[in-house]
């Protein structure tokens, strides 16, 4: 019988986001089939992500005048 565990989705180092009893696996995982999963490698070990945005905000304020507010938003991610 079926535990209740194997209706859910799989972790997707293992294979697709399908129930476990189904059986579907990753092709490399078929081969080296072991007790406990092989845990995800990072990817982004080394990356340095980065991001910029610059935004123009235009109102009328409560006397009648428009303001401007221009704002700039940097990251980095290392």
């Amino acid at each position: 019988m079926n535990d209740i565990a194997d209706f859910l989705p799989q972790p997707p180092w293992i294979g697709p986001p399908l129930p476990r009893f189904l059986g579907i696996v990753w092709p490399w995982q078929q081969s080296g089939g072991g007790f406990l999963p092989s845990l995800p490698q990072s990817f982004m070990s080394n990356v340095e992500a980065s991001y910029e945005n610059e935004e123009l905000i235009e109102w009328v304020d409560w006397r009648g005048r428009e303001r401007k507010v221009k704002i700039s938003r940097k990251a980095t991610r290392r």
